[in-house]
């Protein structure tokens, strides 16, 4: 007498049909843009050097979500200025 035994386990070619909280996310891109300069200037005090930095983050404000699916920070303007 031979008993059937099922597989426990069974593997699917085709991903499992998803429910509407776990949809596939498309491909996204992201451009970002960055200028830096440093400006020194002869005089030797404590803030004769400027490093100016001027960015945008996502410049095409593009909809990005993370692998949890939030989303991510539309496009994002920074000026950062460093004295020393």
């Amino acid at each position: 007498m031979k008993l059937a035994i099922p597989p426990a386990i069974t593997a699917h070619r085709k991903p499992a049909i998803l429910g509407p909280s776990m949809d596939r996310l498309k491909r996204t891109h992201r451009f970002d843009l960055q200028l830096r300069r440093l400006f020194g200037f002869e005089e030797r005090s404590a803030l004769a050097n400027v490093d100016a930095l001027v960015s945008v983050t996502n410049l095409t404000d593009n909809t990005i979500f993370d692998q949890c699916g939030l989303p991510q920070p539309g496009r994002t303007f920074r000026i950062q200025l460093l004295l020393f």
